[in-house]
């Protein structure tokens, strides 16, 4: 990446760039080969979230780890490589109180493709009150909110 500027964040360091505040949160290592897993939280100047939760295994103390209140929340339904399956995404998901759940790292990888219907079951049955957002290949998708916080 010639003539980029990188730096390393840990989980909870936010640095801004260009007005765009990126926090690195904790993510629970999926196996020995790579201990720097980070979630990404952004904060866009017009006050909009986006939470990745990167890739994450599972533990009881990782949801009390997280950011809450978020507005959109991107994670791993997978569950292969040690990442979550459905049922854990959605308690992540219930646990930063989410406006909004995108289904990840589906239709990824051969024989580890996870499904965003079960998400979708998943999250219903966790009463998060997240809307279930699917995004579709090569389409644009905007999120926006009024002025109650409700998305649009």
């Amino acid at each position: 990446m010639r003539g980029f500027a990188r730096r390393l964040i840990h989980p909870g360091e936010t640095i801004e760039i260009r007005s765009t505040k990126v926090c690195a949160t904790f993510a629970l290592p999926t196996d020995n080969t790579d201990l720097n897993h980070t979630g990404m939280l952004l904060t866009f100047p017009s006050g909009i979230s986006f939470f990745n939760s990167g890739d994450t295994g599972w533990a009881e103390l990782l949801p009390s780890l997280l950011p809450t209140n978020v507005d959109i929340c991107a994670v791993c339904i997978n569950g292969g490589y040690h990442n979550l399956v459905p049922e854990q995404a959605a308690l992540i998901v219930k646990a930063v109180n989410a406006r909004v759940a995108v289904p990840c790292h589906y239709d990824l990888m051969i024989n580890n493709v996870g499904s965003p219907e079960m998400f979708k079951v998943a999250l219903e049955r966790s009463g998060a009150t997240a809307r279930f957002q699917m995004l579709r290949y090569y389409e644009p998708w905007l999120y926006t909110r009024d002025e109650t916080g409700t998305p649009s």
